[in-house]
């Protein structure tokens, strides 16, 4: 029963994600209202404004990408690997196809919370060189970012233990790829 609530209810994060980045597809990035001579206070209102939009709008979308997304990764991951890897220990020392409550709420919170500051890290260093318009701006923020992390980090490592275990490699692959770009274009 939990595998198929955690299940349900990433696929529909997962699917709010797609819907907010199809409906916002033409949102454009705004320049700055400010000019330099405004009071101290109003430039701390606006920045401070600014700033709180831009941490909701990476919040929202590394949980319902990241978080979720790869929630959703590891269950379509443990569906699909052998019977005879159900139950083993993972790189991260869990189960393959055991899901908890607490594995997953971690999962969801800590690391969509962590990619998206990551990723609005990112954003606000290259900012300047990105395009106006905010999918595109977010796609490529995210090809940036994926390439910088990825391999460092060893998620699509093909050395890491995991893709020894689970199958098929290229899903897991193709997920986490779209899983960070789904994040770019949501965010």
């Amino acid at each position: 029963m939990l595998r198929t609530a955690v299940t349900i209810g990433c696929a529909t994060a997962v699917a709010v994600a797609g819907v907010l980045a199809f409906r916002l597809r033409d949102t454009r990035r705004t320049p700055s209202p400010l000019t330099g001579a405004e009071p101290f206070r109003v430039r701390l209102v606006v920045t401070t404004g600014r700033t709180g939009g831009m941490l909701v709008g990476a919040y929202v979308s590394g949980l319902l990408t990241i978080g979720a997304g790869g929630r959703l990764l590891m269950r379509v991951l443990a569906a699909t690997s052998p019977d005879e890897v159900q139950g083993l220990q993972t790189d991260a020392e869990e189960s393959i196809g055991r899901v908890t409550v607490g594995g997953s709420v971690f999962l969801i919170l800590f690391v969509g919370i962590l990619g998206a500051v990551l990723g609005l890290a990112f954003f606000a260093a290259l900012r300047r060189w990105l395009p106006d318009r905010s999918i595109v701006a977010g796609l490529a923020g995210a090809a940036i970012g994926a390439g910088a992390l990825i391999r460092p980090t060893g998620l699509l490592d093909p050395t890491n233990p995991d893709f020894q275990l689970v199958e098929p490699v290229a899903l897991a692959v193709a997920i986490c790829l779209a899983m960070l770009g789904l994040f770019g274009a949501t965010f």
